[in-house]
């Protein structure tokens, strides 16, 4: 169905600064059909990071932010599958472990106990 042809409640004012919101009764429906496989996420993120997740949007050909930060998900974890099996990948995710929390630290943000025990290096496989 053409997002047009779709019954709305928007008003002539709002169509021209914000896309409308579906009707509440579908949202409803939404939420209930995908209540297990999907939730909100409102997360607070520095403007480089919205900046970045566009980014990622436009490079990655994918729909927009939120599924910028499901592929940088996605990523993270074929990079920590590959790490199990190759040194290279397994210092590479170290040093970019490393270089986020230090960036963190001079930013001025703070760092919990938990995330500095999350430091230790990631074994590398056996011969």
């Amino acid at each position: 169905m053409k997002r047009d042809a779709a019954p709305h409640l928007c008003t002539e004012a709002s169509k021209r600064s914000y896309p409308c919101m579906a009707d509440p009764i579908v949202q409803h429906r939404w939420r209930r059909k995908h209540r297990f496989v999907k939730r909100q996420l409102n997360v607070m993120a520095r403007t480089q990071t919205h900046a970045a997740l566009a980014q990622f949007a436009e490079r990655f050909c994918l729909r927009g932010k939120g599924e910028a930060v499901a592929f940088a998900c996605f990523v993270t974890r074929a990079l920590i599958q590959r790490a199990d099996y190759s040194p290279e990948a397994a210092q590479m995710l170290d040093d970019l472990a490393l270089g986020y929390h230090r960036d963190r630290s001079a930013l001025g943000l703070r760092a919990s106990v938990a995330s500095a025990q999350c430091l230790l290096p990631i074994p590398l496989p056996g011969p």
